[in-house]
């Protein structure tokens, strides 16, 4: 978990106005849920349909039979209009204001895809200066995509601090993931793969988790988001992982082969397969930092 330190004054009256912004949208989704909700109380035979446009949104009051109903629905339908110009404004006001906050994050973040204008605005706000993550998995730690382990003298009692970190660097993390599905199948697939082995809920933090490391690395490297090479390194980590741990969805292992000199030297030959020869190949850097080189090359013994 990274130190707090001090939010700068230049940019909090922006901050503040962005999560006022964020109130306020979540208030305006509870008018529409209600709304939602009510259309399914009433057994109307057709369903609303997106009620966020204002094109469907007329001549609604006219499908309930109700008067009070009518009334109750009206009610909702005022404080929904009500809000429409309000959150426009408060949009543009942030987003002419922000392009003095460091433009180049917001323009490489928006190549994520999922991430879009308020998106990218949430992320760079919370997050602020990224010099004070020396990994990314700091940052990501900051936004509660990981749980904190209550730890003392090397022994380990579980997780804690559940609610440690920003709330808001959540939401903008897992939105991102969710957003990121729609219309985009390399993204499906291998969410179908990590379901497949931790289930669906689990994957999806995990994809949260991975994104919110490569948003991290985006910024401290000056990299556009490559989904190709993102789906690519996670694939092959997952590969990896399985062929190591014996899973059945993994590669097979070959059958290992020991020769009269490998019992005499106590060693065993492997034979070319899935699990012959380590990774040739480091992790690309939009998922976090690389694996150290020791760990990829052979030990040097020393004499003694």
């Amino acid at each position: 978990m990274p130190q707090a330190d001090v939010y700068p004054r230049r940019m909090r009256a922006t901050r503040d106005l962005l999560r006022r912004r964020h109130h306020l949208m979540r208030k305006r989704a509870e008018w529409s849920a209600h709304i939602q909700q009510t259309s399914s109380q009433s057994h109307l035979g057709d369903p609303l349909g997106r009620i966020a446009t204002p094109q469907n949104r007329r001549g609604l009051l006219a499908r309930f039979a109700h008067r009070c109903v009518q009334q109750n629905m009206a009610g909702d339908l005022a404080l929904v209009d009500g809000d429409d110009p309000l959150l426009g404004d408060l949009e543009r006001s942030i987003e002419q204001t922000a392009q003095g906050h460091d433009p180049v994050a917001l323009a490489l973040w928006r190549t994520v895809p999922g991430v879009g204008n308020i998106l990218a605005l949430v992320m760079r706000y919370e997050i602020e200066d990224s010099a004070r993550f020396p990994r990314s998995q700091a940052c990501v730690s900051s936004g509660r995509l990981v749980k904190s382990a209550r730890e003392s003298n090397g022994k380990r009692h579980g997780p804690s601090g559940k609610k440690i970190g920003n709330a808001h660097l959540t939401w903008a993390f897992s939105e991102a993931a969710v957003l990121c599905l729609k219309s985009n199948a390399p993204a499906q697939q291998y969410l179908a793969q990590l379901a497949t082995r931790h289930g669906k809920g689990k994957a999806l933090s995990i994809l949260a988790h991975t994104r919110g490391r490569a948003i991290d690395c985006m910024r401290k490297h000056h990299v556009a988001f490559d989904q190709a090479k993102f789906v690519a390194t996670e694939g092959w980590r997952e590969r990896t992982s399985l062929a190591s741990h014996g899973s059945p969805r993994g590669k097979r292992h070959t059958p290992l082969r020991i020769g009269p000199s490998d019992q005499a030297r106590g060693t065993r030959a492997r034979t070319s397969g899935a699990c012959a020869e380590r990774p040739s190949r480091h992790p690309m850097a939009l998922i976090g930092r690389p694996f150290r080189s020791s760990i990829l090359e052979p030990r040097a013994h020393t004499p003694g």
